[in-house]
């Protein structure tokens, strides 16, 4: 292989949000902020890429999104490690963020290289994790509500 195949290129969205009180538990009952990482990777290998994305606690969990980007944040998971809690107060907060921080992502201009790139990760397929569609519902609405013009020429 090059070197051009081992490098896995990926543009990272970091964003903070203020911990809401009624999102406060255990031992993360003084946390003031969230910070969620959504992570797009770039390049030929996005195109390539064959296996399905999904959620990172600081490593990765087992949780399969389908979306096409990772999500990295301070989530509570079970005792295995392998899954977030999606029943955890603390976790509903951190994932009523994501929508926002996917949007914020798309819109900022350095997502991507080319016009259509930033099309590319929108999280067009279902998941087979319910709460994740809600959000893939979330962040759809919230781009039909934005003006979008693409101006240029996209040539996958």
């Amino acid at each position: 292989m090059g070197d051009a195949e081992e490098l896995c290129e990926y543009y990272l969205w970091n964003k903070e949000f203020p911990v809401k009180p009624e999102n406060r538990n255990g031992i993360r009952i003084d946390a003031q902020n969230w910070v969620i990482t959504i992570a797009f990777l770039s390049g030929e290998r996005m195109r390539r890429a064959t296996s399905s994305v999904g959620i990172f606690a600081f490593l990765p969990t087992t949780m399969v999104t389908d979306f096409p980007f990772l999500i990295q944040a301070d989530f509570i998971l079970n005792s295995s490690r392998d899954c977030i809690l999606l029943d955890n107060v603390w976790n509903l907060g951190i994932l009523e963020c994501i929508p926002s921080s996917f949007v914020n992502a798309f819109g900022s201009h350095s997502l991507c290289t080319s016009v259509g790139q930033a099309f590319e990760f929108l999280p067009a397929q279902a998941s087979p994790i319910p709460q994740f569609n809600e959000l893939r519902e979330s962040i759809i609405t919230r781009l039909q509500s934005l003006e979008i013009l693409p101006c240029g020429i996209y040539i996958p």
